[in-house]
């Protein structure tokens, strides 16, 4: 499995139509695997999204609202169109997905599925001097700094599947670049985070560019917009405290 970036979902689109598929974060991603840090209690977090997904011209659309709670790490993903799914994680990397109109739901259990394993944790628990890497890995090879930008290099220490190298890229001591290389030295994928927006003593990036580079030679550009950042009483709890109804069908994973 490769190291993707993809917060939410990827939207790949083959022969006309779209397949929506909920990728599970590898252990290579970016993301410390511990306890959410609320240093300025924050319980819990909601926003709405946009996602916009362009691949051999044709694009694709989600929309929906993001759920983030403290206790447990809950992510609850409502996506709301063009179809209703819900996509329930957590830090024991539980997962379920029930999509509404079927009544139908796939489950499983895996540390990929692990809520902490999200661009969110990042953010929220203000571990971004290093995303993760040297957790996961990686040791720090070079570091330069250029006026208010600091771009560091990070390469396995040990061989293991995913991205052989990673140009991290802050500025003003936020993240806003990401760029990760195969063996062959060539880019697999490009991440980009902009319009950061403060909340309490928390700083997000309200828009995510990625440019996915598939084997073929296509590439995959998927675009996050994100707003109406809440935290804590101003969050809905609707789908935090949803119910999947218990006659709902078991599809089991292939």
């Amino acid at each position: 499995m490769k190291y993707f970036l993809i917060s939410l979902a990827s939207i790949f689109i083959m022969k006309g139509s779209y397949k929506f598929i909920i990728i599970p974060v590898t252990a290579l991603f970016y993301l410390i695997l511990t306890s959410f840090n609320f240093q300025f209690n924050i319980e819990k977090i909601s926003m709405d999204f946009i996602i916009k997904s362009l691949q051999g011209g044709k694009s694709v659309s989600l929309r929906g609202e993001l759920y983030y709670v403290n206790s447990g790490n809950k992510m609850i993903t409502h996506f709301s169109y063009p179809f209703e799914q819900l996509v329930f994680t957590n830090n024991l990397g539980q997962f379920k997905s029930y999509d509404v109109k079927k009544n139908s739901i796939i489950q499983d259990e895996n540390k990929n599925y692990s809520s902490q394993l999200s661009y969110i944790y990042s953010f929220m628990s203000g571990k971004t001097q290093d995303m993760g890497l040297k957790t996961l890995g990686y040791k720090l090879k070079e570091s330069k700094v250029e006026g208010k930008i600091i771009k560091s290099t990070w390469e396995q220490e040990t061989p293991m599947q995913g991205a052989s190298k990673v140009v991290l890229v802050h500025q003003n001591r936020l993240p806003i670049y990401m760029c990760f290389y195969n063996a062959k030295e060539k880019p697999e994928q490009k991440v980009y985070y902009s319009d950061f927006k403060t909340i309490g003593n928390i700083v997000f990036p309200m828009i995510i560019t990625e440019f996915q580079y598939l084997p073929k030679g296509d590439s995959l550009i998927t675009k996050k917009v994100y707003s109406n950042l809440r935290m804590n009483n101003d969050v809905n709890e609707t789908y935090i405290n949803y119910k999947i109804p218990d006659n709902a069908k078991v599809i089991e994973q292939k």
